[in-house]
């Protein structure tokens, strides 16, 4: 009999500590400033790595996609403000690399890590480091072109996330670096 209790007590407090330690999760969650669901950070996440390849293969239409009618693009030349001007920014400044010489043309791969992201609803902010690997030498090997960090506003139209604000930082102009401040605190 005093087994069975043993075993019971061991029970019970098990379950006691299992809730308890459940309750506090549900607390973390909910001051978590993680919202919304997987499904939202998961398109979020793909409209970003769209983004990229658009960005790499050059395909303006592609780019431009990602933004609202009046979505903004700011990066070190200044603010592009309009999916039709973000487009024509994309034809005119990114343009692809001049085939027929010699060596092969310069190619670019760009990568986003470290996505931090507040979903509310149907708007979202994210911070998110970005690297881009240059292969413009005579033998294609990869080194670090640039890096620095996207700062994003988004919202959800028709059922799709887009892009409202990017703000791109690259540590390579003076005048677009980072600052001081933690760019995800207080997000």
């Amino acid at each position: 009999m005093r087994k069975i209790l043993t075993a019971l007590t061991g029970v019970a407090v098990g379950l006691a500590l299992a809730t308890a330690g459940g309750l506090a999760m549900s607390a973390r969650a909910a001051d978590s400033p993680i919202r919304g669901n997987a499904e939202d950070r998961a398109e979020i996440e793909n409209l970003m790595a769209y983004y990229l390849f658009a960005m790499d293969w050059h395909d303006a239409d592609a780019y431009a996609s990602v933004f609202t009618e009046d979505g903004v693009l700011t990066w070190a030349g200044g603010d592009v403000k309009g999916r039709t001007a973000i487009r024509k920014f994309v034809n005119d400044q990114v343009a692809p690399p001049q085939q027929g010489t010699a060596r092969m043309p310069p190619k670019s791969r760009h990568f986003v890590t470290n996505t931090y992201l507040v979903i509310k609803g149907n708007k979202a902010v994210s911070r998110a480091y970005w690297e881009q690997l240059d292969a413009n030498n005579a033998e294609a090997h990869a080194q670090v072109g640039a890096y620095g960090h996207y700062e994003d506003e988004l919202v959800k139209t028709n059922g799709h996330w887009l892009f409202t604000h990017r703000a791109i930082f690259n540590e390579q102009v003076a005048r677009r670096k980072a600052g001081d401040v933690n760019p995800a605190k207080g997000l």
